[in-house]
């Protein structure tokens, strides 16, 4: 009997060894991975010119998408819709070889929020957004890594 538990609780200790190996390979600390937003929607990942680098992935959520590229070179952009007035808080995360202009612009063409990043970055912020249309754009140059990014209404 003994040997049963001992052989359940080195096989459960080696499980969770792994599952950590590969959570801080993927290198993502989700904040807000299970809240949910009611008055905030998003759809996409739409790309300006054709997909920026032909070893793109990405995935998105309801409240948070990434990607990863080798040799990205365009914009790549969601569409965030907020259904009334709201305070969010974001938190973007980003890890680059070569340069990303990241942006966050309102329906009327307005800039609400930008970086111009050339090297690896974590950062919370928070903006109020009206309702309306938003779109996240990340325009990329020579650009190797990945990029993600959460939200969460507050």
């Amino acid at each position: 009997m003994k040997n049963y538990i001992l052989l359940a609780i080195t096989a459960f200790t080696f499980t969770s060894c792994i599952n950590v190996k590969i959570n801080n390979e993927e290198g993502l600390n989700k904040v807000y991975a299970n809240h949910k937003n009611s008055n905030i929607s998003a759809k996409g990942t739409y790309f300006e010119n054709g997909v920026v680098d032909s070893d793109w992935s990405n995935e998105n959520s309801s409240n948070a998408t990434k990607a990863k590229f080798k040799k990205a070179n365009g914009v790549s952009y969601i569409k965030l819709n907020t259904k009334k007035k709201v305070e969010v808080e974001f938190h973007h995360q980003v890890k680059l070889e070569g340069n990303i202009k990241f942006e966050i612009v309102d329906a009327t063409k307005n800039i609400v929020f930008q970086r111009d990043l050339s090297q690896n970055s974590d950062e919370n912020f928070e903006l109020k957004l009206n309702e309306g249309e938003y779109t996240i754009r990340w325009d990329a140059k020579n650009a190797k890594g990945s990029y993600f990014l959460e939200w969460k209404e507050k």
